[in-house]
C-alpha cells in the first residue's frame, strides 16, 4: 500500500505503487490510473503526483498534475476527464484530507488548484470551502445491457 497507512499523514505514493493501491481499494477507475495521469501530462505538462491518506475508517486518494506557474510557484490540476479526491470506506478521512492537502500545497509553493470532480463518485459534494464548485455542463450516461453493447453490430 502506501507510506500513509497507519500514520494518518498525507503521503505521496510512488508512481509504481499507485495502481496496486487503487486495486486494493477497489478503485481501478480509468481516470485514476497511473497511465492515464502520465498520458495526460504529455498534453498538459506537469508532474504526475499521487496522494493518499489512510485512516481506520477509510482512505482518500488523489491523482493530479503539479505544474510550473510562470513567474514562480506551482499549481495543481487534475488530468482532463474525471478525478478529484476520491474517498472510500465507512468513515473516510475527507475533512482531514483537505486540511492536510492545504498544508501540502502551502509547503510546496502551490498557489491554486483546479479540480475536475468525478460525477459517478459525487466527490464534489465533499469539497469544503475554500473550494468553489461550479457546474460547467451536465454529464450524460447510459447503461449497456447484455446484447445491446454499442459495438455489438
Amino acid at each position: 500500500m502506501s507510506a500513509a497507512v497507519g500514520r494518518r499523514e498525507l503521503a505521496e505514493v510512488e508512481p509504481a505503487a499507485w495502481d496496486e493501491l487503487l486495486g486494493v481499494l477497489e478503485l481501478a477507475d480509468a481516470y485514476l490510473l497511473r497511465e492515464y495521469v502520465e498520458g495526460a501530462a504529455l498534453l498538459d505538462p506537469g508532474r504526475p503526483t499521487f496522494l493518499h491518506l489512510a485512516a481506520p475508517g477509510g482512505h482518500v486518494v488523489f491523482a493530479c498534475l503539479v505544474r510550473d506557474v510562470p513567474g514562480g510557484g506551482f499549481d495543481v490540476t487534475t488530468p482532463y476527464g474525471y478525478g478529484g479526491p476520491v474517498a472510500v470506506g465507512e468513515q473516510p478521512p475527507v475533512e482531514r484530507f483537505y486540511e492536510l492537502y492545504e498544508r501540502w500545497c502551502s509547503d510546496r509553493g502551490i498557489v491554486t488548484s483546479f479540480v475536475r470532480f468525478h460525477p459517478l463518485f459525487a466527490n464534489h459534494q465533499q469539497a469544503p470551502p475554500p473550494f468553489r464548485v461550479e457546474l460547467l455542463a451536465p454529464t450524460i450516461g447510459w447503461r449497456l445491457e447484455a446484447g445491446r453493447e454499442l459495438l455489438a453490430g
